[in-house]
């Protein structure tokens, strides 16, 4: 294993624990979340956009200029309600997984079978580059 593949698995390793300590792995959390019961997630998701922001903003030459495309609002729209709807996002997924909630692996499939219908429908009716999808 290369360092740079250790330094990702590091980070995939911290990840996962952050959404499990913060509650991001408990699908009644994020529901509550997304009902607006619960705000304490909003807060977490917040501060952590914000230091993404920073850190993107402080390696923005680094960062590929592509303009958006048509599929980024919609595709962001379906992921937003099946995150609502299951309660989970494909980071958090894999850290339920990760503690041993294996009834989450319906969601983990739903993950599988929207990338795939993704790149089936995105071959048959568009034509946009899909960047570093790759699809």
């Amino acid at each position: 294993m290369s360092r740079a593949d250790a330094r990702l698995m590091a980070y995939g390793i911290a990840l996962g624990y952050v959404l499990s300590h913060m509650g991001f792995t408990d699908p009644a959390q994020v529901q509550a979340m997304f009902a607006l019961t619960d705000l304490r997630l909003w807060v977490a998701f917040g501060l952590a956009v914000m230091i993404a922001a920073i850190g993107f903003r402080r390696d923005r030459l680094a960062a590929p200029q592509r303009p958006l495309h048509a599929g980024v609002i919609p595709g962001a729209i379906l992921f937003g309600v099946g995150w609502a709807l299951c309660g989970t996002c494909t980071g958090s997924t894999l850290a339920a997984l990760g503690e041993g909630q294996l009834a989450i692996a319906v969601s983990l499939l739903g993950v599988v079978a929207g990338t795939w219908g993704y790149g089936a429908i995105h071959r048959r009716f568009f034509r946009w580059d899909p960047g570093s999808c790759g699809l």
